[in-house]
């Protein structure tokens, strides 16, 4: 049989665990209960969060399995939960609260692609100086939340300024970049922390930015992109980063730039051009040209009433042979030598070595140097 003291000893006992309920959940979100036997996604492991233009963009890996391990597939969304404070050791942020549903249905205003989701917190309340921590929870399209993914935490700075005079220079399957250096931030206030840059290259002109294709921080203002199909646009764009250490702020990024990586490196001239001269007809030789990439090459010929040597009508010479059979009896003829490569558009070497024959007017002859 209760005793009056009894019951008010269980009261106590009931209203302790509340107050302990309580204070257990303010730091964290409260979880709606789930019906035994329920399947639920499991959590985000790789939740990453970047700052650029003053926003902050959050990115992760969507989950392919429940929590009990079997195959996720009815994954409805994820739901985005954020703590603030001012990063100092005393401050908790411990109480994150929702501030963006991502409903897989509609992407609600995320960017899917594949497996990857990307939201961008636009809240105008972000401020310079405050810290702020994420989480995701993602849930099933009963409405039900799988465990909260890893935390992230950035402090909030003033962006850098636009990066200024991006020039994008052509080279041999490259693209040389050069751009001011960005030492303001957004208002034009002097910045001491300046982390590099970022380098993007859009994979249509105008399109969005995509990836980096730096991996590190470029922090020189150029760059170099190698490993180019030469004849093909390239477009390029340039932000600035601040702070000490990842996450960096990021400010926008510049006007684009463009370039056609060509290959506009002629060969070297041909060397060893030698002639024999018979009746009706000059031989003509060379060595081999050791440069790779080579299509041929191309003979010039000065004759009788010619100011200079002009080309053969007979195109690319593929052999380092060729037979002259357009000469006259007792006439000079001076002969010279480029070699071509496969290039778009190829490119032609200077011209070798002269070489003056005289044909004679009978078998035999001599072959001499201007």
């Amino acid at each position: 049989m209760h005793t009056r003291e009894n019951t008010i000893a269980r009261y106590v006992l009931i209203a302790t665990a509340l107050m302990m309920l309580v204070t257990t959940a303010s730091c964290g979100r409260k979880s709606a209960l789930i019906p035994p036997g329920t399947l639920i996604p499991a959590g985000v492991d790789d939740l990453l969060a970047e700052m650029r233009d003053g926003k902050v963009i959050l990115a992760w890996t969507m989950p392919g399995r429940n929590t009990g391990g079997s195959r996720l597939e009815d994954l409805g969304g994820f739901a985005v939960v954020r703590a603030e404070g001012t990063g100092e050791e005393t401050d908790c942020m411990c109480e994150f609260a929702p501030v963006g549903n991502i409903d897989l249905a509609t992407t609600g205003g995320a960017v899917v692609s594949g497996n990857r989701v990307a939201w961008t917190d636009n809240d105008p309340a972000l401020a310079p100086g405050m810290t702020y921590a994420y989480k995701v929870e993602p849930y099933n399209k009963d409405g039900y939340h799988g465990p909260a993914s890893n935390e992230v935490r950035l402090k909030l700075s003033t962006p850098p300024a636009v990066p200024s005079g991006l020039t994008a220079t052509p080279g041999n399957g490259s693209v040389t970049l050069s751009w001011d250096k960005a030492d303001k931030d957004s208002t034009g206030a002097a910045i001491s922390d300046l982390a590099g840059y970022n380098v993007y290259r859009p994979a249509t002109r105008g399109g969005p930015l995509g990836l980096s294709i730096n991996r590190a921080p470029v922090t020189e203002n150029s760059y170099t992109d190698t490993g180019l199909a030469n004849n093909t646009a390239y477009s390029y764009r340039v932000s600035a980063l601040r702070g000490q250490e990842p996450p960096y702020s990021e400010g926008m990024p510049s006007a684009e730039a463009s370039a056609v990586p060509a290959d506009i490196v002629p060969p070297a001239a041909p060397e060893g051009l030698r002639a024999v001269p018979a009746y009706g007809a000059v031989l003509l030789s060379w060595l081999p040209s050791p440069e790779a990439g080579l299509a041929g090459y191309r003979l010039y010929r000065k004759g009788p009433g010619d100011e200079k040597p002009s080309p053969l009508e007979v195109g690319l010479i593929a052999t380092i042979t060729y037979r002259d059979t357009d000469v006259r009896p007792g006439a000079e003829y001076t002969y010279a030598l480029t070699a071509t490569d496969n290039a778009v558009p190829p490119n032609e070497s200077q011209l070798s070595e002269k070489l003056t024959v005289a044909i004679p007017e009978d078998a035999g002859g001599s072959a001499t140097s201007p």
